[in-house]
């Protein structure tokens, strides 16, 4: 196992987002003192923390209460009204964010990122204790000009609450350096991760990363970490005949001895036993339901939102129960269904997963990590069905076969062919090969991307978020627009009344093909199979969605 102690074992870790504290005020607007005016000129949070006041931005109106936090396009100009019979106190975070943009042996070159930014308006956070917190101590940085890595910390991990999911208005802009660091976590289990040497490659204080973290992830990096040699070893017991040593080993703890006691502090049974259970048929599914049905297994519960975003799988998870996770009520009632396991993706929160540990074993899954039938090969090792998996892959390639000589006198061979996703708004998700049915145009159709999506999205293996004003760089000649069924047809006005979408070529063509996201959301198993044919009826010109 490789050392951590050796920093070239993380040349792959490089900080992806770093943001900047251009201002932190904490101060007084009196009763009767008239209309406080200020300018912006980078993004900013404003709350208030009691009474009521009215801003006038653009000459609109925002009504803000107490605990209300707005966010502030830059370059802006507001006003502030108190509508306190009192003084209040006005909270005032400026930043800015940028991004890595260019990496070379000897230097990393950073620039000023706005992308992701939203519309001015109030956020999902509120002005809780640890906001209030995080925002004096960042008033205090900008007040004594110092400790700017402490200032990058407390600005991040405040972005983080604000934002709740890094959603505003339908744009992220959590810190995508978590996302980074996690991927080489769960590359790199196996070896001797430190935190304090991650911490340093992370661009953190070792005694503020543990911090981060938690908040980020919402579980300690020991315990994360335990987490996924655990659930690794999981695998491995149901998949192979691997000794405990050997598994040991290849999961990243000396002996069987050892994983057997972090195996046993969380799950609850020694590896042993977990082994020798009898093969799981009653499964709850918060993830893969559409690997699980061509394994020939119906889940007994899926999770609601999943359940919402399975319509091609309507007709097998009819009757299934719908897990909301948000809902006590709901959890509440997984014991009566006397499950034999329960399937997620990595990782779900802390409190969700002791709840479910007390009703099944928990085997946890990257999502959307694998290459789409090599999932679907893990799934038949994981529930001794590598036969019917095989059969299943096999009657898919021919179904993409045949679709291939339907299409071939419709597509030329150099035409392209690319999925943009919208969600009411003037920005597009462009995806990798694992979800929205891209997998079927690119590995199984063998169709062309457009060259900048093939570089910026297939090649780096990322989803893509850009503003409209960039889609001409990435328009194809044959375009899938995936939108919520709520939004479609806000979706079709849009592409028709937009100057950008109306000079594309796929649109004057009539090359543009809707995609419901309640079809297309997951990407596995019984899924993939059934949105490849839809794909291909739309691209023949049978619209059947």
């Amino acid at each position: 196992m490789g050392s951590i102690g050796d920093s070239s074992n993380y040349k792959d870790i490089y900080v992806q987002r770093i943001n900047v504290l251009k201002e932190a005020s904490i101060f007084r607007n009196e009763m009767g003192q008239g209309p406080f005016i200020k300018h912006v000129n980078s993004p900013t949070l404003l709350s208030i923390g009691n009474g009521r006041a009215e801003l006038l931005i653009n000459d609109k109106s925002i009504d803000l209460q107490q605990g209300n936090i707005v966010f502030i396009c830059p370059d802006t100009t507001f006003e502030f009204h108190n509508h306190s019979a009192k003084s209040l106190q006005i909270y005032l975070i400026s930043y800015e964010t940028y991004e890595m943009r260019q990496r070379t042996e000897q230097d990393i070159i950073y620039t000023l990122s706005r992308d992701p930014l939203g519309n001015t308006g109030i956020t999902e956070g509120q002005l809780i204790k640890k906001t209030v917190d995080l925002i004096r101590e960042l008033a205090d940085c900008w007040e004594r000009m110092k400790e700017t890595g402490r200032a990058h910390d407390l600005l991040t991990q405040l972005l983080h609450l604000v934002f709740k999911n890094g959603i505003l208005s339908g744009r992220g802009i959590l810190d995508g350096s978590c996302e980074q660091l996690l991927s080489y976590i769960h590359k790199h289990y196996a070896e001797s991760l430190d935190r304090s040497t991650i911490a340093h490659l992370k661009g953190f204080n070792p005694r503020y990363f543990s911090e981060w973290f938690r908040n980020q992830t919402g579980w300690t990096f020991t315990k994360y970490v335990t987490r996924i040699r655990v659930n690794e070893a999981k695998q491995l017991l149901l998949s192979s005949g691997g000794t405990l040593d050997e598994i040991a080993n290849k999961v990243g703890y000396s002996d069987g001895l050892y994983l057997s006691r972090k195996f046993k502090q969380v799950s609850g049974m020694t590896p042993s036993e977990f082994r020798s259970r009898p093969k799981p048929k009653r499964i709850i599914a918060l993830q893969f339901a559409g690997n699980l049905l061509v394994l020939g297994i119906k889940p007994i519960a899926v999770e609601t939102n999943l359940l919402h975003h399975s319509m091609l799988l309507s007709q097998e998870l009819e009757d299934v129960y719908s897990l909301d996770i948000e809902d006590h009520a709901s959890l509440e009632g997984l014991a009566m269904l006397e499950a034999d396991m329960v399937i997620a993706a990595t990782y779900p929160d802390p409190k969700l997963m002791k709840v479910l540990e007390k009703v099944a074993p928990v085997v946890t899954i990257q999502c959307d990590q694998m290459d789409r039938l090599e999932e679907m090969r893990l799934f038949g090792r994981l529930f001794d069905e590598e036969e019917r998996v095989e059969e299943w892959i096999e009657s898919y390639h021919k179904k993409a076969v045949l679709a291939k000589l339907q299409l071939m006198p419709l597509i030329r061979n150099n035409e392209t062919i690319a999925v943009y996703e919208m969600r009411g708004n003037d920005y597009l998700y462009i995806w990798n090969r694992t979800t929205r049915g891209v997998y079927n145009l690119y590995d199984m159709l063998d169709m062309c991307p457009p060259e900048r999506v093939k570089k910026d999205v297939l090649e780096r293996d990322e989803h893509l978020y850009v503003h409209e004003s960039f889609l001409v760089e990435y328009a194809a000649d044959h375009m899938f627009v995936v939108a919520a069924d709520e939004l479609m047809e806000h979706t079709k006005n849009w592409v028709e009344n937009s100057p950008i979408w109306s000079n594309l070529p796929a649109f004057m063509n009539k090359k543009i093909y809707f995609l419901k996201l309640e079809a297309f959301w997951h990407s596995e198993g019984l899924s993939l199979e059934r949105q490849l044919e839809v794909q291909t009826k739309m691209l023949i010109g049978n619209d059947t969605i």
